[in-house]
């Protein structure tokens, strides 16, 4: 007997009737288009969240360059105050000293900021 071939149609074809096979690859195609379909999405939402990425991280380096310039500000105005310490008179001296440990404090703190509060033995000093 022999072996029977097996047909590479749907079973809607193998019962002779072409609408059948033209139906099965137009509905195959539907869900192929589909499929396509939510993979386009998917790549959309992709490139969105790196869009979003790339502009967090523009926006950090920008937080951190004024955060930076903000310190460097504060660290001239500790000079200052140190310059006009040496050549205080005595009446004067406590006040300089206190505003000179309050503001290099207050650097110790956005320093500490701006690196992500690491957890460093200064960090331990500070107030």
């Amino acid at each position: 007997m022999p072996a029977r071939r097996r047909s590479s149609r749907s079973p809607s074809a193998s019962s002779g009737r072409s609408e059948g096979w033209s139906a099965w690859t137009t509905k195959q195609h539907a869900y192929q288009q589909k499929a396509e379909a939510e993979l386009e999405e998917q790549l959309a939402r992709l490139a969105q969240v790196k869009a979003r990425l790339k502009k967090r991280l523009a926006e950090g380096r920008i937080e951190a360059h004024e955060q930076i310039e903000d310190v460097e500000r504060r660290l001239r105005s500790v000079r200052d105050q140190l310059a006009d310490l040496a050549s205080a008179g005595e009446d004067v001296v406590g006040e300089i000293r206190g505003t000179v440990e309050r503001l290099s404090a207050d650097v110790s703190r956005t320093v500490r900021r701006i690196l992500g509060s690491e957890d460093d033995d200064e960090s331990k000093r500070d107030p």
